[in-house]
């Protein structure tokens, strides 16, 4: 399936997975839903043109320019 997003069940049992969040995270999440419902696709977080955010692109778009962290500037990463 080279260069198609495929959406479907996890591939094994042991796949799925309950994890825990910082309430801070849950009430950045809250507003953000709040600000930008979900696509009708029911994406929350998309790329600029649409449609689900691909590692990769991500990756150049955002982390790389920003240093490899989130916010901060590319010279700011030691």
């Amino acid at each position: 399936m080279k260069g198609k997003v495929r959406f479907g069940p996890p591939k094994t049992k042991a796949a799925p997975r309950t994890i825990t969040v910082p309430q801070t995270l849950v009430d950045e999440l809250a507003a953000h839903l709040a600000a930008y419902p979900p696509a009708a696709d029911g994406l929350v977080f998309t790329a600029p043109e649409g449609g689900p955010l691909r590692l990769t692109n991500w990756r150049r778009r955002t982390w790389d320019p920003g240093g490899g962290r989130v916010g901060g500037p590319a010279d700011a990463n030691p």
